[in-house]
C-alpha cells in the first residue's frame, strides 16, 4: 500500500503498530501488550461483533482489589518474559557457538595474518591480504595474540 503511494504511509502507520504490538512474540513468550496491561488486547471486531470478553468487563468493575490483582499480574508476566528472554538468548549463543571453530593458539604457533587493506580487488584479484606465517610471541586478553615486527 504504501509503496504506491508514499506519502500515505501515516494511514497504514497505526494498523502496523497495532499489529506488532498484539502479535506473540516468541523471546518473550508473550504479546507487548499483554506485558504492559496484564491483559491480551480486545481487537475492534469484538467490539462490533460483540464478544464475551467484551461482555463480560465493566467499566466500573476496576476496584482497588481487581487494581492490585492486575498489577500482581503484569508483575507476574514480566517476570516470566525476563525468564524466557534469559532462556532465548541461551538458546541462540548455544546455537551459535555450535559452528565455531575451536582455537587452540598458543605462544610459539605459526599463525597467517589477515591484512585487508593490501588486498585491491579491482587490479589484484588473485592477491589475498593474508601474510605470514607468523610466530605467536604473547597470547593477549580476549583472544589477542602479540607477532614480531618483520619488515
Amino acid at each position: 500500500m504504501c509503496h504506491q503511494k508514499p506519502t500515505t504511509w501515516d494511514i497504514a502507520y497505526l494498523g502496523v503498530i497495532w499489529a506488532y504490538r498484539t502479535s506473540y512474540k516468541a523471546t518473550t513468550g508473550h504479546t507487548p501488550f499483554q506485558l504492559l496491561y496484564g491483559i491480551e488486547a480486545i481487537a475492534p471486531l469484538e467490539f462490533i461483533q460483540g464478544s464475551t470478553r467484551v461482555g463480560t468487563q465493566k467499566i466500573n468493575s476496576w476496584s482497588k482489589q481487581t487494581q492490585c490483582f492486575t498489577i500482581h499480574l503484569v508483575e507476574e508476566l514480566k517476570m516470566r518474559a525476563r525468564e524466557n528472554i534469559k532462556t532465548s538468548r541461551l538458546r541462540r549463543k548455544q546455537h551459535h557457538d555450535r559452528y565455531l571453530w575451536k582455537r587452540t593458539i598458543q605462544e610459539g604457533s605459526l599463525v597467517l595474518l589477515y591484512q585487508p587493506n593490501l588486498v585491491n580487488r579491482k587490479v589484484n584479484k588473485l592477491i589475498t591480504g593474508w601474510r605470514g606465517p607468523y610466530k605467536v610471541i604473547q597470547l593477549l586478553p580476549q583472544g589477542a595474540v602479540n607477532l614480531p615486527h618483520w619488515k
